[in-house]
């Protein structure tokens, strides 16, 4: 069975970082499991978008601009191929954000950099620190939920 490991990282945004105001929409449940175009398999309970800008690997803060939820996720794929349309989301970053009942939403999309100067200056764990470990990815909401 699937286990899902959470890493904590703190996150800066920096200025000079690019932000994009536009529609979302999320993956439909028919791809999970299927290739994206960095080599992942899509996973519906995953936090990844598909951009047509961004390099693989990215993160970026979605928010919802209706009820002002956020999500992080990363770049894994490329699209959305809906001209109206600037994000695409996983099923999992959808229902976070709260628009999977409408399909579509409203969002913010800013690209997250982290600052070396900040990592240089931080004491890292010989080892990652470990702040959950479940299951079921619902799980680990409450735990995340005391560290954001």
């Amino acid at each position: 069975m699937k286990r899902f490991i959470v890493f904590m990282l703190v996150l800066l945004p920096l200025g000079l970082a690019a932000q994009e105001v536009g529609q979302a929409s999320f993956y439909a449940d028919k791809f999970h499991g299927r290739k994206m175009a960095s080599g992942e398999r899509y996973d519906i309970y995953s936090f990844t978008a598909a951009h047509r800008k961004f390099p693989f690997g990215t993160l970026l803060k979605v928010t919802n601009l209706l009820n002002r939820k956020s999500v992080m996720v990363r770049v894994e794929d490329r699209g959305p191929f809906a001209k109206n349309r600037v994000i695409d989301l996983s099923y999992a970053a959808a229902d976070e954000l709260g628009f999977i009942r409408r399909g579509v939403a409203n969002v913010e999309v800013k690209e997250m950099i982290v600052r070396k100067e900040y990592l240089q200056s931080m004491t890292l764990p010989e080892k990652p620190v470990l702040i959950g470990n479940c299951r079921n990815p619902d799980n680990i909401k409450p735990v995340l939920g005391r560290f954001l």
